[in-house]
């Protein structure tokens, strides 16, 4: 496992720390929401996670709902994760004061010599062995969703409690789906694909107006999207005051034909190619005209067009002020 690939769900270990800390999330959120809840058992399996409550109703689609966007706040909050250990009779008593008969239950079966962890993560502590995530903030927020609920004995003991066990699925990496494919992992990442290319489009609208297009916000995409977006930028930025600079030669800098080209910056930023190239010459051709060091003619110039008359139109047509108007503001 190279170092690069060390914090990605291509490492195992990762994937299930990554999944494990997505349950405590969840179980904290459902003590948020619903205090009385007693908790169980809420470990990483094979394709996530899940947790098992005792509650006194029975959770429904509208539950489940309310509970991820109780974790995306979580997430959001970025929570530390942190670590501590009890000796056995006062993690006895503090689980009891919080009134966990199940954590106690646990407690009390563990080995004589056992060490016994918390993880607390704002003012959620749940009895566990780790490992975790150093924070809440790691979790992508749109990228996990609760996809069941069904019946769960306690200790898989028929003649012991039934409990309600809420599975989750979560992905953490750009480009690892893990086989056999999951339907629903399969959902989430086109989801997350689709809000991640909407978000860089927005702000793509709102950098163009700001004039601030080569400023790179964050937003996380596909590893593949960021590289093509830099490259692009990088390109762009070095070539934009040659006129003789055209789609074609950019195609050929990025190693994209034509037609793939015209998909791809349509997918990512919403504007064809030619659009691209012309706005970011504009862009560039407004921050000269605010510097009042240069007339219209010689931005026109500077940036790439072959005439002023042409360069005054397309300014007019983006910012819906000529350059005369926009250099007095």
């Amino acid at each position: 496992m190279s170092e690069e690939n060390l914090y990605t769900f291509e490492n195992e270990a990762y994937r299930k720390t990554y999944w494990h800390t997505c349950s405590h999330v969840m179980a904290q959120a459902v003590k948020r929401l619903y205090p009385q809840v007693k908790l169980a058992i809420g470990p990483s399996i094979d394709s996530g996670w899940y947790y098992d409550f005792d509650a006194d109703f029975s959770f429904t689609q509208e539950h489940l709902d309310a509970i991820e966007a109780e974790m995306k706040k979580i997430c959001k909050e970025k929570l530390p994760l942190v670590r501590s250990e009890k000796p056995r009779a006062e993690a006895v008593a503090y689980m009891e004061s919080l009134g966990e008969p199940y954590k106690v239950e646990l407690i009390n079966d563990l080995p004589e010599d056992a060490v016994i962890s918390f993880y607390t993560q704002g003012e959620f502590t749940d009895l566990c062995a780790g490992p975790h995530l150093d924070s809440t903030g790691r979790i992508k927020a749109n990228a996990f969703k609760l996809t069941q609920c069904c019946g769960a004995y306690w200790r898989g003991d028929s003649k012991r409690k039934m409990l309600q066990r809420i599975y989750g699925i979560a992905e953490g990496a750009d480009e690892y789906i893990p086989k056999p494919f999951n339907i629903d992992f399969l959902k989430i990442r086109i989801i997350n694909i689709i809000a991640e290319r909407q978000k860089m489009k927005e702000i793509y609208m709102k950098n163009l107006q700001a004039g601030t297009m080569d400023n790179v916000e964050v937003c996380k995409l596909m590893k593949v999207d960021e590289l093509f977006r830099d490259k692009l930028l990088s390109i762009v930025d070095t070539q934009y005051e040659n006129s003789d600079f055209s789609i074609e030669d950019l195609s050929e800098h990025l190693g994209l034909s034509r037609v793939h080209l015209y998909r791809k910056m349509k997918t990512l930023f919403g504007v064809s190619p030619t659009d691209y190239l012309r706005n970011y010459r504009l862009n560039k051709a407004m921050l000269l005209l605010k510097s009042r060091k240069y007339n219209i003619s010689e931005v026109a110039y500077m940036t790439g067009f072959t005439s002023p008359a042409y360069f005054t139109k397309c300014f007019r047509t983006l910012y819906k002020v000529t350059p005369s108007e926009a250099m007095t503001t």
